[in-house]
């Protein structure tokens, strides 16, 4: 029993000290926090951590307000069991009375202490929503680098001269470098050989395709699209060899052979557009549509396959930091209304294909 009320007692002494330290560090971070509120110079990513902060200490409080309801309920049903007081006279019943108000003042004092600072933390919390609100609304309206400002189209499209003689440079240095004519004299016969199949095999894809699709007449739809595919994976499988050829002689430089890691997708992109234009042209053939058409979807694809290269190409210039910051938006929102252009084009020859009046269109580039 001895022990129980020792333990009891250094509990209740240390909760205590808990509960000043903490009231104490809650007055630190508080200076701090109307410091940073005050000076309004800190970014909205510490502004919001300051917010969670604040919220959790907001929270700690609100608990502690909800604390000894109990027994302050008890002690105020205590106090209006006595009654009034006399209005004359002496009150026999004064020292409880005093005893009772001395009890509920002290218990009130940490919900009072708790109350105040939750009154200030919540205001400090509305004060940061505030701030950030205003730095948001100035951040919208704020202008950035536009591709409707004539002035930053010089800078953008010198910034992209400027990155391409770099590259250019680059390649150059090493075409001249003693490294490079020495690793292409040593693999002089396997260049050639590479170089030559790969031609070769670019040019005759077409008449293989042919070839394949003469030998499956039966099954004409399917042995057109065999073919197409079979066609167009042959010319990919040329330029893949020539890339990784160029890669393996180190032609493109540093930053270049970076670059060059994305040249198996672009080249995909316009092999890809290719096949689907032709494609596109097969089907078509069945609507008479005009040869005018034909070609305007065979531009169309080659476009398109430009304007995801270029895009592409773009990124890969800011990520190697060859272009400003600036530069790199104009040119990426020019490549957003190109885009944009280029569906609309597309759609409206589409709907002039499918037309029942398809003899008199004519739509042009």
């Amino acid at each position: 029993m001895f022990l129980t009320l020792i333990f009891v007692f250094i509990s209740f002494n240390f909760s205590l000290a808990e509960e000043i330290a903490d009231y104490e560090k809650w007055e630190l971070n508080a200076l701090r926090a109307e410091t940073v509120i005050e000076t309004d110079k800190a970014s909205v990513e510490a502004l919001e951590k300051l917010r969670a902060q604040l919220v959790q200490w907001r929270s700690s409080f609100q608990q502690l307000q909800n604390e000894n309801q109990n027994r302050i309920e008890t002690i105020r049903t205590q106090i209006d069991s006595l009654g009034p007081k006399p209005e004359n006279g002496t009150d026999p019943l004064e020292d409880r009375r005093l005893a009772l108000d001395k009890q509920l003042s002290k218990l009130n004092e940490p919900i009072v202490r708790a109350q105040e600072a939750f009154n200030r933390a919540d205001g400090m919390v509305s004060e940061i929503d505030n701030l950030i609100s205003q730095r948001q609304a100035l951040e919208f309206l704020k202008l950035g680098p536009s591709i409707l400002n004539p002035l930053l189209w010089g800078t953008t499209l010198g910034d992209l001269f400027n990155s391409f003689l770099t590259l250019s440079k680059e390649t150059a240095d090493v075409l001249s470098s003693n490294y490079f004519q020495e690793q292409f004299s040593n693999r002089l016969i396997s260049i050639l050989l590479i170089s030559f199949f790969s031609v070769l095999l670019f040019i005759y894809s077409g008449a293989i395709s042919n070839q394949l699709n003469a030998t499956a007449k039966r099954f004409e739809k399917v042995a057109g699209f065999l073919s197409s595919s079979v066609k167009y994976l042959l010319r990919y499988v040329a330029l893949y060899s020539l890339i990784h050829l160029a890669q393996s002689l180190g032609v493109f430089g540093i930053r270049g052979d970076l670059i060059a890691e994305n040249f198996y997708l672009w080249v995909g992109y316009f092999i890809l557009a290719l096949w689907l234009a032709e494609r596109l042209q097969m089907s078509w053939l069945a609507f008479e549509t005009d040869k005018v058409n034909h070609r305007n979807i065979e531009k169309f694809a080659v476009l398109g396959a430009v304007i995801l290269v270029a895009q592409d190409y773009g990124s890969e210039l800011s990520r190697l930091q060859l272009i400003e910051q600036q530069s790199y938006e104009v040119f990426t929102s020019a490549i957003t209304v190109l885009a944009g252009i280029m569906l609309w084009r597309i759609s409206a020859l589409m709907k002039l294909v499918v037309s029942d009046d398809t003899s008199s269109g004519n739509l042009r580039l």
